[in-house]
Order: structure tokens, then sequence, then C-alpha cells
């Protein structure tokens, strides 16, 4: 009898090990790309346009880790003359499905730039290199807008992200650089996830995060089917500038 016992204690634990969930390991990576060259910018007065810079954009970094657009001479001054956005990611081992855990920084950097050499927007392509086993990729499309500097309240005047997959928005103070932690998950099939952003207390003189319900304003600025958008600030003589 008791050798039965065992034998049934010992099917129990391997029928229990069948169907343990799977742990996977690997290392996330980032990649940009299809930058949208078309998009809308808010005038001096708050008015909306549309842009089409197609033939007059100006960029790099499309299938790396890191998109830089925008370009300026010295009439924008002592500050970046280009905006970027890099994605670093982190490794990551036995981990199960739906468990959050960190896939890397987003790093954004709002620079000064003519309008007519902007992008709007680029998909960001998240996926595991060195996976113990296939895992699906995630994707996000993220959105650049910008607000009018009126030198008077630098929250108002941060230029922001936003992604179509999260609800909150990454804004950057005028010329600064700031540094945001992207967590995610490993759904069944199985599949990268989004989960969020959030801001370490070190970059709070940099920028904020915002829920996107903050950013509903946009919507009456002719921004709701683009979803995306930046302000300029247009100076005598010059052409429009990118804040």
């Amino acid at each position: 009898m008791r050798s039965w016992l065992l034998l049934g204690a010992g099917l129990t634990l391997l029928h229990g090990a069948a169907v343990a969930s799977p742990l996977y390991s690997g290392t996330i990576k980032g990649i940009f790309s299809d930058p949208v060259l078309s998009g809308t910018v808010i005038n001096v007065d708050g008015s909306a346009s549309a842009v089409d810079n197609s033939g007059s954009a100006v960029f790099s970094g499309a299938g790396t880790d890191q998109i830089e657009w925008g370009a300026c001479d010295d009439s924008c001054g002592d500050v970046p003359r280009s905006s970027s956005v890099t994605f670093t990611g982190e490794s990551f081992a036995d981990t199960g499905l739906d468990v959050v855990f960190k896939l890397g920084t987003l790093t954004f950097r709002n620079g000064t730039s003519f309008t007519d050499t902007l992008i709007f927007g680029a998909t960001l392509t998240v996926g595991v290199a060195g996976a113990s086993a296939a895992i699906d990729p995630a994707l996000a499309r993220l959105s650049f807008l910008a607000t009018t500097n009126a030198g008077v309240d630098k929250f108002a005047d941060a230029d922001f992200l936003s992604f179509d997959v999260l609800p909150i928005t990454f804004h950057v103070f005028e010329g600064a650089t700031a540094v945001a932690d992207v967590y995610g998950y490993i759904h069944e099939d199985p599949h990268l996830v989004f989960g969020t952003i959030t801001l370490p207390p070190d970059q709070s003189d940099r920028g904020f995060l915002a829920a996107e319900p903050a950013s509903v304003a946009l919507v009456g600025l002719g921004l709701a089917g683009l979803g995306m958008g930046r302000r300029m600030r247009t100076g005598l003589g010059m052409r429009p500038v990118l804040q």
C-alpha cells in the first residue's frame, strides 16, 4: 500500500511540473520606424495648422534604437537644435507570464527646431533578443507634441510624447532631457505587452508624466483625428521655430 501511495505522489508531482507556467529570459531591444512626416502645429494664437513636411523633414535613426528630428541655426540660441527619443532595453531572467518587469528606459530630449524640419511621430517596436522561447514583440505608435512657449510656466511650455497603447503622456521641459522607465509583461501566446511608464524622482526637474485626459484640450485645437501636433513660435524675419 505504501509503495502505491508513493507512486501516486510521484505522478502528482510530475503532473504539476508539466502544467507549470513557463519562465522566460532574454534582453529587451527597441527599434523606431515609420516616421510620420505630416501632422498639425499650433500657432502662437492657439489655432491649428496642418503641416506636410514630406519634402523638408530632417530626421535620422529609423531602424535603430534612437530617432532624432529637427534642425535649426544660430537664431535658435544656445539650446539643443534637434529633439530625440531613445529606447534602452534591459535584460530579464526567469520571468513568468503576466509578471510586470522593467523593459527599459525612454530618453526624450526636447530641442528647438524649424517647424518645416519636424516629424510628428514614429512606431516603437520592442522585442526580445536571445529569448529562451519565441516571444512576439510589442508595438506602440508615439506621437510627438509641443506647446507654445510663453516663457512664464515651464510646465505649460513642456513638449511631450503620447502613446496609442498607454493613457500617459511624457512631458519634458524646454531644452531639457528626461529619462522615464518603461514597464511591461509577457502575456499568453506569448507576446510582449506595454504596461506603464514611470518617472524617477531625480527626473522631476526635467519633466513630468500626466494622465492622457490632461491632454484632451488638444482635441479642441484640431488634434483629435491626428493625436499629434507641434506648437511653434514665429520670430520676426525668421522661419517658424519649434519650441
